[in-house]
């Protein structure tokens, strides 16, 4: 896109209608001014053209005195799509509902919307995968751990008894006895 084009919207088309209305110049006197044809003008004010040239489009600032526009940022685009009448008739309704000034705006509040539920649900996923790799990884150490615990028992305990591997495997057996009489306690 060539920096020498700005984009123009709805907001600042309402803005030149409402000032060429209150200077009383017609399409062509404003045409004129401008160094254009009329239908040129006319496609402007009917937005059927969406980027002007910045040297027109500074002309226009100055013929109406508009000095507190922003215009949007250049990275917009402008696209003519069909849609069912049902749709529309939702857009309409979205639009008295949320009382939205123009479909444009209810199209492009709906697209936002949609856009930012996408953008949370990415979000979400992401932070999803991100707990979920952080408790596979916790248990994982928490288990290693406890792994470690037992191999140092087991070796504390072997010095403890000496080489007696008979006396190590009674007393093994009765561990897990009491863990399991302890185990069911806990169920009652």
């Amino acid at each position: 896109m060539s920096s020498n084009l700005v984009n123009i919207d709805e907001e600042f088309v309402k803005k030149i209608k409402a000032k060429r209305r209150q200077k009383n110049f017609t399409q062509s006197d404003v045409a004129e001014l401008l160094g254009i044809s009329s239908k040129k003008y006319s496609r402007i004010e009917t937005l059927t053209q969406t980027m002007i040239e910045t040297k027109i489009y500074n002309r226009l600032l100055a013929i109406f005195e508009i000095e507190d526009y922003d215009p949007k940022d250049n990275n917009s685009i402008r696209f003519t799509m069909y849609i069912p009448v049902e749709w529309r008739n939702n857009l309409e309704q979205i639009q008295e509902e949320k009382g939205y000034s123009s479909l444009n705006e209810t199209v492009k509040r709906c697209l936002e919307d949609v856009l930012y539920y996408h953008h949370l649900k990415k979000v979400e996923t992401i932070l999803t995968e991100n707990i979920r790799d952080l408790i596979r990884n916790t248990y994982q150490e928490e288990m290693d751990k406890m792994a470690l615990r037992m191999s140092i028992n087991e070796i504390v305990l072997k010095r403890i008894l000496g080489n007696d591997e008979e006396q190590y495997e009674e007393i093994i057996e009765r561990c897990q006895e009491d863990i399991s009489k302890i185990m069911r306690a806990k169920q009652y």
